[in-house]
């Protein structure tokens, strides 16, 4: 019994190690987190994904202006904190109509050398149901984490700047209130 214990580990301790010096990089989850809170509690929509994002394309950069890139979140995807919520936000953002909530990113924002971590202010363009509004928004560009550039940034949005206006229930007593906060950590 002895020897066979120690044949077997024999072979299979390279193996193990074999997997530890793997050098693929493991692609890191993109998160966007939504807050907000109604007349009676918080929430959180939460919304992960894996595919990396597309910095600046080099060719033909000085010849014409960069076309943005936008980022498509499906509404039906999000992970909601509250289920009653969740009914009372789909019906809000006209899911069926607008299956997507979309944000456009110019990707000229990678151009350029950057510090390990450097704060920036790139300008990101929310549109909810057929409305797009522009935010001035401060990002945490970290470079080079795990052969990927993180960026981190938040961003406030009043539902009422996309002509939202959330339903009230229960003679107006219960209501998502207007502010949410979109924080979000995305893997170029």
């Amino acid at each position: 019994p002895k020897v066979c214990y120690y044949t077997f580990l024999l072979f299979t301790i390279p193996l193990f190690g074999r997997q530890a010096t793997h050098t693929n990089p493991i692609m890191p989850e993109n998160k966007i987190i939504i807050t907000g809170e109604s007349t009676l509690q918080h929430f959180i929509i939460n919304y992960y994904f894996r595919k990396p994002l597309k910095p600046a394309n080099s060719i033909n950069e000085n010849l014409c202006p960069p076309k943005p890139e936008v980022l498509q979140i499906p509404v039906h995807k999000l992970l909601f904190s509250n289920r009653h919520i969740k009914a009372g936000f789909l019906r809000l953002v006209h899911a069926p109509e607008y299956p997507y909530i979309k944000l456009f990113y110019t990707p000229e924002i990678f151009n350029g050398q950057f510090n390990k971590q450097q704060q920036k202010i790139i300008s990101i363009t929310v549109q909810i149901t057929d409305v797009q509004k522009t935010y001035q928004v401060p990002v945490l560009f970290i470079i080079d984490k795990g052969h990927y550039t993180e960026l981190k940034g938040q961003v406030r949005i009043k539902l009422s700047d996309f002509n939202l206006n959330p339903k009230r229930y229960l003679f107006g007593l219960i209501s998502i209130k207007d502010a949410l906060k979109i924080n979000f950590n995305l893997y170029f």
